[in-house]
């Protein structure tokens, strides 16, 4: 069984210390030293831990500096930006998906075809990715392979709005 933990120790680190500091600052008032707040990673919301990411990048240099300040470097110091930027790369186009299927004033079957095959392309393996990367991409195109299959009514919506 694929865990984060056992296939992705640095990942499944990153994100936790990430969620810990968006804690510290939260609890301690930090983040009103923010000129855009931490996002705290919400478990009833599937895209919470992205928001929490992307957040975190934008703030990582100011985050960094009101750590040293407060004598606090060492709860951000395991914290890869590389590792975090990777992961924010490998989910925004999910979140893209769920945005867009999820229009409620316009029809949204048709781009079922299209958003399939993008995100199955997305979670191929690239030689430039680290090895924790392409073995997240390789479960996780695993499971997007067993779990999304297109059924004959979004290729038939496709090809009759082909745009």
């Amino acid at each position: 069984m694929f865990t984060l933990q056992t296939y992705c120790p640095i990942l499944k680190s990153c994100l936790e210390d990430v969620k810990k500091l968006v804690t510290y600052f939260k609890r301690s008032g930090l983040n009103n030293l923010l000129s855009k707040t931490l996002k705290q990673d919400v478990p009833t919301r599937w895209n919470s831990q992205l928001l929490m990411l992307e957040s975190y990048l934008e703030n990582a240099e100011k985050v960094r500096s009101i750590l040293k300040d407060k004598n606090e470097s060492h709860r951000g110091s395991r914290i890869s930006d590389g590792a975090i930027q990777d992961l924010v790369e490998l989910l925004k186009p999910f979140k893209e998906c769920s945005e867009e299927l999820s229009a409620t004033k316009s029809p949204t079957i048709q781009l079922v075809v299209p958003w399939f095959h993008n995100l199955r392309e997305h979670l191929l393996p690239r030689s430039m990715d680290s090895a924790e990367l392409k073995e997240l991409r390789s479960q996780a195109l695993l499971c997007f392979d067993e779990y999304c299959v297109p059924r004959d009514i979004h290729y038939a919506a496709c090809f009759l709005q082909p745009q």
